[in-house]
């Protein structure tokens, strides 16, 4: 199917358009992604890709992640892509903040941002214009671990009792990771978990700040098992062992 066409009849009446590919591991859309920004370049439309693959955002993760090569890109710019270190924490909103700025930067140059990738949460940090809970506090985080550990997380949910017990209904004393979060929530914002953030602490706005052209590819369950176990086997020829190795040896 040609998408061209709709692409550009979306391009002419948005303000701030974004492209989104979207879909699974191995089902075509980075190929698909060259593919229209080729196509659309040829009339005229300097499209730039934004990488929102939580793994390709790192340095040396090239194989296992089936990062796309220089020559792939055929010349089409290519964002956030190698601009972490592998020791270094990558978190939705850290994507959201950088992709955001990536995307207005391409627009405010008058090109057209298309955003790529599987990495569902973080493609919808950004055409959901989620709002995210507080960023985690070191220091905090290690006293209420230690809190925890004292007497198995009985103190601190009889605490989050008290201060929210909507969450602690929902949030059972052996769910560390949660409980932990929910008290750190209310330590930092001074709200309740269950007030001010939805499920997974997202909410999503009513008015995201792009127009939104969304493509998603999707296969056959049975194509999609041959096309994975193929990408599988080229990893393995192409090095994917001494890679994970190399890592590994850095620490």
């Amino acid at each position: 199917m040609n998408l061209v066409p709709d692409i550009q009849s979306f391009l002419s009446s948005a303000s701030r358009p974004l492209l989104v590919i979207l879909g699974t591991t191995a089902s075509g859309k980075t190929g698909l992604s060259i593919e229209l920004a080729t196509a659309l370049g040829r009339e005229g439309k300097s499209v730039e890709i934004v990488n929102a693959d939580s793994r390709q955002l790192y340095r040396g993760l090239d194989i296992g992640t089936a990062k796309i090569t220089t020559e792939e890109m055929q010349g089409i710019p290519h964002h956030l892509i190698d601009v972490l270190d592998p020791k270094e924490e990558a978190t939705v909103g850290w994507f959201q903040r950088e992709a955001t700025k990536v995307i207005e930067d391409i627009l405010h140059r008058g090109n057209i941002p298309m955003i790529v990738g599987g990495s569902m949460l973080y493609l919808s940090s950004v055409m959901d214009d989620l709002t995210l809970g507080p960023p985690a506090d070191p220091a905090l985080r290690r006293e209420l671990e230690a809190a925890y550990g004292e007497d198995h997380g009985v103190s601190l949910h009889h605490k989050l009792r008290e201060i929210d017990p909507e969450s602690a209904e929902k949030i059972p004393k052996e769910n560390k990771p949660y409980l932990i979060r929910a008290m750190e929530i209310f330590a930092i914002s001074g709200k309740k978990k269950s007030d001010a953030f939805e499920t997974m602490e997202l909410r999503t706005q009513s008015n995201p700040n792009f127009d939104l052209f969304i493509i998603g590819v999707e296969r056959e369950r049975e194509e999609l098992r041959e096309r994975i176990d193929e990408r599988a086997k080229a990893m393995f020829t192409l090095g994917w062992v001494n890679e994970v190795e190399e890592l590994l040896g850095k620490g």
